[in-house]
């Protein structure tokens, strides 16, 4: 899964990059946006314990 994850985030990164550089303004948006989305998958990825293969927010907490 974290496999998984890091080759969507890195295409996310290389593609939004790619976008950006273009000269249309609507490339570049795409291309915010993409990174935008790959940022929220790193963070997503760096809160997974690997443990319990859950993300540590969605952890519920015992009483």
């Amino acid at each position: 899964m974290e496999l998984l994850l890091l080759i969507l985030i890195g295409v996310f990164y290389g593609t939004g990059i790619f976008m950006m550089l273009r000269r249309s303004m609507v490339k570049l948006l795409i291309g915010l946006i993409l990174l935008g989305n790959g940022a929220n998958l790193l963070i997503f990825l760096l809160g997974v314990s690997p443990a319990v293969n859950r993300p540590s927010f969605l952890k519920l907490k015992k009483r």
